[in-house]
């Protein structure tokens, strides 16, 4: 990737994730865009006939769903543990 801010050059090293328009997106809306291809997916294995074929339709929804939750830690990092809240009083 040509001009990348890398660790060793000042940057964080993490990828930018950008809308169509080329504004960045956050984590929240990037898991969003993730459960919605997850429903696509499912969707689709839905009305697969082939087991085969749904095991692997169902394998991508499994793929994105983690990827969503993985976001919304990032966000949420008590949530996506069930400890929200713990240590305050």
């Amino acid at each position: 990737m040509t001009g990348a801010l890398t660790p060793e050059n000042g940057g964080s090293g993490e990828a930018e994730f950008r809308d169509s328009r080329g504004q960045l997106q956050s984590p929240r809306e990037r898991a969003a865009h993730y459960r919605k291809y997850a429903a696509q997916f499912r969707a689709w294995a839905a009305g697969e006939q082939n087991e085969s074929l749904r095991a692997n339709l169902m394998e991508i929804v499994r793929q994105y769903e983690e990827t969503a939750a993985s976001l919304d830690a990032e966000v949420n990092p008590g949530e996506a543990t069930g400890n929200a809240g713990a240590g305050r009083r």
